[in-house]
């Protein structure tokens, strides 16, 4: 993966960080991204990591309680802070 590809990755995932009200669909399209790609870095595997931790949100309190894997806002803010912190991008 590029720097270009790596950045417009990284700014999917601030950019769901900091608008809620859009934030299945820009996760929807950062993890399409990451699956569509393949690279070896260090970089790389944070992103995949992410996305995968990705899977289990579930932004609908009442679809979020059919499963104790689903996860909330609260979750998934400190997932993707903590990967952007690994790859050094402060929020």
């Amino acid at each position: 993966m590029d720097q270009k590809g790596r950045q417009h990755l990284v700014e999917l995932v601030i950019r769901a960080l900091k608008e809620p009200a859009n934030r299945k669909q820009l996760i929807d399209k950062f993890q399409r991204t990451v699956w569509d790609e393949e690279s070896d870095s260090y970089e790389w595997e944070c992103l995949r990591n992410l996305a995968y931790d990705l899977d289990f949100y579930e932004p609908d309190p009442k679809a979020r309680s059919e499963s104790s894997s689903f996860y909330g806002d609260n979750q998934i803010e400190t997932l993707i802070s903590s990967a952007l912190e690994r790859l050094r991008y402060p929020v």
